[in-house]
């Protein structure tokens, strides 16, 4: 504790106009910086298949025999943790790596860039239905409500009851309208 204090009294003494801030004690950024996230990044998409963290790390990270205060203080990515927990996050956050899971002999989680979203012209228009592809079943006819207490169940009968004379009566001003 009297480590910091000494430390802020002498950036205070050295220039009393400067402003003094908890992120000045810091000897690195506790944020992802733009070179960090650009190496991981290209690491990422040069691989062909999807990497694990440590395999990520060991590639941005060159070995030093010179023994220093962090793991790697000279580097972008000077630990593992700060891989994971802010490298990797930010990039996620990004939408610009995904993290996927991969089973075989045991369970991993691997990571690989995203995957471009599919475009509106590869879209299948079938996915959503129309008015008049809607079956009873759509509005709930036939479900089972024996979890629900009576009270609710007559309630969501009457709901279901009215929701299907809705849509018989779209239905039925569809086909006059075609």
């Amino acid at each position: 504790m009297t480590d910091f204090r000494n430390m802020a009294q002498t950036l205070l003494a050295s220039d009393p106009m400067s402003t003094f801030t908890v992120s000045s004690l810091y000897q690195w950024p506790r944020h992802c910086t733009p070179k960090a996230r650009e190496t991981v990044l290209n690491i990422i998409n040069s691989s062909k298949t999807p990497l694990a963290t440590k395999d990520i790390y060991k590639l941005a990270v060159k070995p030093t025999r010179v023994s220093t205060p962090a793991p790697h203080a000279g580097e972008e990515i000077r630990s593992m943790r700060f891989l994971k927990t802010v490298v990797l996050r930010d990039l996620a956050a990004q939408n610009r790596v995904e993290k996927v899971r991969t089973q075989g002999a045991f369970t991993a989680w691997l990571w690989r860039p995203k995957q471009a979203p599919l475009t509106s012209t590869t879209k299948s228009t079938a996915a959503t239905p129309t008015a008049t592809e809607l079956t009873p079943a759509a509005v709930g006819v036939g479900e089972d409500w024996s979890h629900l207490n009576k009270r609710r169940q007559r309630t969501r009968k009457m709901k279901v009851e009215r929701d299907l004379r809705r849509m018989l009566e779209v239905q039925k001003m569809q086909r006059k309208a075609a």
